[in-house]
């Protein structure tokens, strides 16, 4: 009985330690650690007035989580203290900020930038080709440290959906001719989207890139908006009685948009001929004596049309090799400081490809005034590729083209010469696509690559290159995985690039 009894108490005490060690193993599993928080970018972007909205991801360790405490500081102001942070940006600029989280005793801390733009006044805007479809991306260029501003169509039209193929993109800008009076734009400066699958074109606000509305055909035949552009002369009322207009080139043919949203076929002199096959390709004159004209290419019949503001289409006499690849502005001059110091190009540069066959035409424009004349017919076989990127620097003889290595060339139509070596060398894993300047500021060339080695949907590079030296360029700023395939990429401004040149 005695040794029942003993054994009993012993079993009891092996009981309560067994429950006292287990108890403590509780107490020290009771509070998990904090291992890490994720969740947060190292930097962001947002427009002026909009929402930043974070939420954190807290991982913990093993064992019982505790509370969390948390504090959002922006601009040095505690600007929330609930997991989730809702911020409106309402301070422009480069602003630091934290978020700090009291956790265990212990304070965890997590920093960012956030760069608040004042508007959409003034960069480039990239239209890409993704799975998701179509994605626009912006590059301040007020700042260029300022981060991308990825899909920032969606951004601000959240309601909205571009179709899932990328066709064209346009700032109305590029047709201005009084710098002075740009009020004289009934609509303001706009931006245009076309993409497909389904077709949808719609015209934004070009300062806050918000939809005004959605181009609605109402045509003979279908329409197909494949490249975009805006004459110079709608300031003038060259093309329609009401001022602005916006062209299409697609499908063969022009398609010309009004200032009341409405297509027209423009004036009777205007016409493009019948029996013309237009290639997607286009660009237009700002000539003296003082023409404006539209510039395209007849796949056809292998000749330039020339369409005149002051007087009838013209059809050109010199017949090309191959089809159009290509179609520039070229041989600017700037009209003086009294004259609003506008860009005026004279002479229209016209690349061909046929089969691995390439050629560079250069036509003085027929017009009012004159005749086309053919200045260069050059063979750039072996030099210019039927995959190449080409620009034209708006007041100098280069004329700007990729090879599918990263590297750009020059080609100096007066002087009728073809670098040997790379003007610009980006690296071997780029194919450069496009390539575009702001015809205000020559100093400077924004490149559009892809990077062989990223994933399609953020293989998109954007390159700012300094080109005002002759005999090199240098790339000032790179921003990598800023969209997909890329499609298009314009400069989109502000209407005063003008009087900023001086």
């Amino acid at each position: 009985m005695k040794i029942t009894k003993k054994l009993l108490t012993l079993s009891l005490l092996l009981s309560l330690t067994c429950l006292s060690c287990s108890e403590k193993t509780d107490l020290h599993e009771q509070t998990a650690s904090l291992d890490a928080i994720k969740g947060l970018a190292s930097e962001y972007s947002k427009q002026l007035n909009e929402t930043l909205e974070l939420t954190p991801e807290l991982v913990f360790g093993s064992g019982v989580k505790d509370k969390a405490l948390f504090e959002w500081i922006i601009n040095y102001k505690v600007v929330g203290q609930e997991a989730t942070l809702k911020y409106v940006c309402d301070t422009p600029g480069i602003l630091d900020g934290y978020l700090k989280v009291l956790y265990n005793g212990k304070t965890e801390i997590k920093e960012f930038k956030l760069y608040v733009l004042n508007s959409f006044e003034k960069g480039l805007l990239l239209l890409s080709q993704t799975d998701e479809g179509s994605v626009v991306s912006y590059k301040d260029l007020h700042n260029l440290n300022y981060p991308i501003l990825h899909n920032v169509f969606k951004l601000r039209n959240p309601t909205l959906s571009l179709g899932a193929t990328p066709l064209s993109l346009c700032w109305t800008g590029e047709g201005i001719t009084n710098p002075k009076n740009i009020n004289d734009l009934s609509n303001g400066l706009e931006v245009v989207i076309s993409s497909d699958n389904p077709q949808h074109t719609f015209i934004l606000d070009g300062g806050t890139l918000k939809v005004k509305t959605e181009v609605n055909y109402k045509g003979e035949g279908t329409f197909v908006p494949n490249h975009i552009f805006v004459p110079f002369g709608s300031q003038n009322f060259m093309w329609d009685k009401e001022g602005d207009v916006i062209c299409f080139v697609g499908g063969g043919r022009e398609y010309t948009l009004t200032h009341n949203r409405e297509f027209t076929l423009g004036r009777r002199k205007h016409e493009i001929p019948q029996g013309t096959r237009l290639a997607d390709i286009a660009c237009s004159l700002n000539t003296t004596p003082q023409d404006m004209l539209k510039v395209y290419f007849d796949n056809n019949s292998k000749r330039m049309i020339y369409v005149s503001g002051l007087s009838e289409t013209q059809v050109g006499s010199y017949v090309c090799k191959g089809e159009g690849m290509a179609l520039l502005a070229c041989n600017g001059v700037y009209s003086s400081p009294q004259s609003d110091a506008r860009y005026e190009p004279q002479q229209a540069l016209l690349v061909t490809k046929e089969g691995e066959q390439t050629h560079i035409y250069r036509f003085v424009p027929a017009n009012k005034h004159g005749k086309e004349q053919l200045v260069n017919d050059v063979d750039a076989t072996g030099n210019i590729l039927v995959t190449s990127a080409i620009a034209v620097n708006p007041v100098k003889p280069f004329v700007y083209y990729s090879d599918n290595k990263g590297n750009i060339f020059v080609y100096n139509f007066e002087s009728n010469h073809f670098s040997t070596t790379p003007y610009l060398s980006l690296g071997a894993q780029y194919k450069v696509k496009q390539i575009v300047f702001n015809p205000y500021n020559v100093k400077e060339m924004y490149v559009a690559a892809e990077d062989i080695n990223a994933p399609k949907n953020v293989c998109a590079t954007l390159f700012i290159c300094n080109v005002s030296d002759k005999e090199k360029g240098s790339v000032t700023k790179k921003d990598e995985k800023v969209g997909g395939k890329v499609v298009k990429l314009i400069y989109k401004g502000n209407g005063l690039e003008s009087s900023e040149r001086f």
